[in-house]
């Protein structure tokens, strides 16, 4: 298992909506247990909703890229 995917965010949290659609896909893929996604969810919900309320100042809208690898 190699796999490595990026996604192309703004910093919006509804864009949490979109990463968790795809960590479940991911997780689907390649079995990883619900335990572990559970965990990638976990932390899926704190770096987005993070970046989208404090990485940028104001409203302007601002993208970002996350990166997810999976290897043996």
């Amino acid at each position: 298992m190699n796999e490595q995917n990026t996604l192309i965010l703004t910093n919006d949290v509804s864009e949490l909506e979109r990463v968790l659609s795809f960590v479940s896909d991911l997780c689907v893929r390649n079995s990883i247990p619900p335990e572990i996604e559970y965990d990638l969810n976990l932390a899926m919900d704190e770096i987005i909703t993070n970046v989208a309320k404090h990485a940028y100042p104001g409203d302007v809208k601002h993208q970002f890229s996350l990166q997810i690898a999976l290897s043996n």
